[in-house]
């Protein structure tokens, strides 16, 4: 219990019951240590929550408790205690009372690691790297490893420092790996200890000062690093001064042969042949002779303890093929393959798929896919899918691509759990499921798999198969936009211009992710960056910067940008007026479907904007819109059916079928047309339900002819109710008052329904009236 509460957060009566549980259990008297921080659990203090839970996992002289445990670390998690997290990650990592489950641990270590705890982010590195979660991905762990080398952490500064000291030469960085290096080991680290003083003999760190590579080489030797004990031994023995450093390096080279180092025997076995530090000794000479030509170095990896050297064969392979030494890495990969190492079937496979030093044979590589898979191997079992999915040189077979992506999945394989959240997305050989498409592109966002951030993000903005929520939405797509995936990018700039969500907007970073994803190749970004500088978006406004940017994005074939690129063209803003130039526009828009640019051509037929006036021609255009769910276009081919427009054939049925579309859509004046005609029976049956809801909707929008319909409606005959002849006054009034839109016809029958229903309502009764058309033209 070493965790101290803030006398701030908490009153001083919780503050000395808990510094009290500390005491005792300090003092040895656990049962009333337990007991006093149960209590305080109980009462909901998220710390002694947590304290008790790691009290039941991991404390000496108490009886563990993995059900406890969990049940008290779960408490402390809810509660915001990083460090519950972390417990509950490693009970699910080592299978403490629970199977084994990388991937469970990894969906504990990632809250933890959003919370700040260092431990959490230097888990997260770890399962990327170790294999646990499927083949390793340092570039994915990199950020988990540096937020916790950052908190001083130093077995993430060490992971770190190898990264930059052994990577490729496009990531490789000696001086920053050797700084990485010794914040580790001067804070103990055997390995970043053993690893710098490497450095250091090498002269590519600290001049290469033999005595600080001693130094650094005896910390990692005095914590049991035996390759730092035989090379602090070799350092010794080529750099004697004394007899002294002769029986150092004896002393060293005895301890690394007594922890398996072959060559430590070897060279221990020439020691006390010659009695270099020590006393000839031919009998102790042979018998370290005798051992070293009989022992396994453990030096070559952790299987080869056991005699199975596989998978350095398969690093061994790695390392040939990545330098193009193709027959090299297919000797490894074979050997390994003889061993039944799945790794060494799969990179085999790899090489025969894409005929890297041998000739490309499927078939070849199909068999590999399958040994590795048959032995659980992820990437195999993933890699199958894919062929079984597309058909890809097999019969397709989504039956089969579940299976396999099943089976990789809950390993932990990211690329199948993304795949298998597709499958269920939409539909493909598994029944639709949305919530179990959420489900897997969490799984695989959580090991920051940028397609499953992506697709998860857009999940959360719909609320498809997870709540509605702007913000995550938006924080998973800049996961996978930080991650480089360009289709995040693109998207989160467009989500950041909203006008309206607050959660969404932010006009600078709007910009900054258009300009990322443009900068990536996307060229709808450059369409975006458009739009910000049309509207002044996280820019200053700039219309002739818009066009630019639209004009670039529509020659790469962003219809959407031709549209916008017409719009300034048609009214001059930003380019000079030009009508041929909209027209062009219009069209490359229109030939992808864009309903909006159908109108807008009609526009130019009807009115002869750059063209001879052609409504005949409009009205095709304004047709094409309309069935294309345009509500303006559909309102349009409406108007002309039903009135004969300019020689348009009258098809009343057909005029009215494209003004019911129109007014489902909320055009006012539609609405209006319904209505009258619902009433009238004019091109459809009379119905007096529809005529009153239609003209409702369209007089609750202001519509004076609505507003006088409805008034009719309601007034009726002699018997009509109180409340409908209050509320016909009310309609009527605020028809009255839009002289603007009357005409003489219209105003002669408000009057005539003004006249009937003042004749049937009191002074009081018209008030009220007076004081609901007020109300509703407040909006109340």
């Amino acid at each position: 219990m070493n965790d101290q509460l803030k006398p701030e957060d908490y009153p001083p009566e919780v503050i000395d019951r808990y510094q009290t549980a500390r005491a005792a259990f300090i003092d040895g008297e656990t049962d009333k240590a337990i007991q006093l921080t149960t209590e305080l659990a109980e009462e909901g203090l998220p710390l002694a929550q947590h304290v008790l839970g790691s009290i039941y996992l991991q404390a000496e002289g108490v009886e563990h408790d993995p059900e406890l445990a969990r049940k008290w670390l779960t408490a402390g998690a809810a509660s915001g205690i990083a460090a519950s997290y972390h417990l509950l990650g490693l009970i699910e990592l080592n299978g403490v009372g629970c199977p084994k489950s990388p991937s469970n641990a990894m969906e504990f270590f990632m809250k933890g690691k959003d919370l700040n705890d260092p431990d959490c982010a230097l888990m997260v590195g770890e399962l990327l790297t170790d294999g646990r979660l499927g083949d390793p991905n340092m570039k994915m762990a990199l950020p988990a490893f540096w937020q916790a080398a950052e908190a001083g952490v130093p077995q993430a500064q060490q992971r770190l420092g190898y990264y930059y000291d052994s990577g490729p030469d496009a990531v490789r960085d000696i001086e920053l790996a050797a700084g990485l290096y010794k914040e580790a080991a001067d804070r103990g680290d055997k390995f970043a200890a053993h690893n710098l003083a490497l450095m250091i003999t090498r002269g590519e760190a600290m001049t290469g000062d033999l005595g600080r590579a001693k130094h650094y080489y005896t910390i990692a030797a005095e914590k049991g690093h035996v390759a730092a004990q035989q090379n602090l031994a070799a350092l010794l023995a080529n750099n004697a001064a004394s007899r002294s450093d002769l029986e150092k390096s004896a002393y060293w080279f005895q301890q690394a042969a007594e922890n398996g180092s072959k060559l430590a025997m070897q060279s221990l076995s020439n020691i006390y042949a010659s009695g270099q530090g020590v006393e000839v000794d031919q009998a102790k000479s042979a018998h370290w002779k005798n051992l070293a030509e009989n022992t396994q170095d453990p030096l070559l990896g952790a299987r080869a303890q056991n005699g199975d050297l596989s998978d350095v064969w398969v690093l061994n392979g790695l390392k040939a093929l990545n330098e193009m030494r193709y027959q090299a890495a297919i000797d490894a990969f074979e050997a390994g393959s003889r061993s039944d190492n799945p790794a060494a079937f799969f990179h085999l496979g790899e090489m025969y798929e894409e005929g890297n030093g041998v000739e490309a044979d499927f078939n070849k590589s199909f068999k590999l896919y399958v040994q590795a898979a048959d032995l659980d191997h992820p990437p195999a079992l993933g890699r199958l899918a894919y062929f079984y999915l597309v058909g890809e040189q097999v019969p397709q077979n989504y039956d089969a691509a579940a299976d396999f992506h099943m089976r990789a999945a809950a390993q932990g394989w990211a690329a199948s759990q993304c795949d298998l959240g597709i499958m269920y997305q939409d539909g493909i050989g598994l029944e639709r499921d949305l919530e179990q498409a959420a489900h897997w592109f969490y799984a695989a966002a959580l090991q920051h798999f940028p397609m499953a951030q992506f697709r998860l993000g857009k999940m959360f903005l719909r609320g498809q198969g997870t709540e509605q929520d702007s913000v995550k939405a938006v924080f998973w797509h800049e996961q996978a936009a930080k991650m480089g995936y360009v289709d995040a990018q693109c998207e989160l700039g467009r989500l950041k211009q909203d006008q309206h969500d607050p959660d969404l907007r932010d006009p600078e970073g709007a910009v900054y992710w258009s300009k990322k994803a443009a900068e990536n190749g996307s060229a709808s970004a450059i369409a975006q960056i458009g739009y910000c500088y049309e509207y002044g978006i996280g820019v200053e406004k700039d219309l002739s910067e818009a066009a630019s940017h639209y004009a670039e994005a529509a020659s790469k074939g962003v219809w959407r940008a031709s549209f916008s690129l017409g719009t300034l063209y048609e009214h001059g803003e930003g380019v000079a007026q030009d009508f041929d130039a909209a027209r062009k526009c219009y069209e490359f828009a229109a030939e992808h479907g864009e309903s909006s640019a159908f109108f807008n051509l009609g526009r130019f037929f009807q009115f002869g904007m750059g063209v001879a006036p052609d409504f005949a021609q409009a009205l095709k255009l304004y047709l094409k819109a309309a069935e294309l769910g345009h509500a303006q276009c559909q309102l349009l081919v409406g108007q002309a059916l039903l009135l004969g427009q300019e020689g348009t054939p009258v098809d009343e049925a057909a005029g009215f079928a494209w003004m019911l579309r129109a007014a489902e859509k909320g055009m006012v004046e539609a609405q209006d047309e319904v209505g009258f005609r619902y009433m009238t029976g004019r091109g459809v049956a009379a119905d007096a339900e529809q005529a009153e809801y239609w003209n409702r909707q369209a007089a609750k929008r202001g519509h004076p002819r609505a507003q006088c319909m409805l008034a009719y409606s309601l007034i009726g005959d002699e018997h009509a109710h109180r409340d409908n002849l209050v509320e016909a006054a009310k309609w009527l009034i605020l028809a009255f008052n839009q002289t603007d839109n009357l005409d003489d016809q219209l105003s002669a029958f408000i009057n005539q329904e003004w006249q009937n229903v003042c004749s049937r309502l009191s002074d009081e009764d018209l008030n009220e009236a007076q004081q609901q058309a007020d109300a509703e033209l407040a909006g109340e």
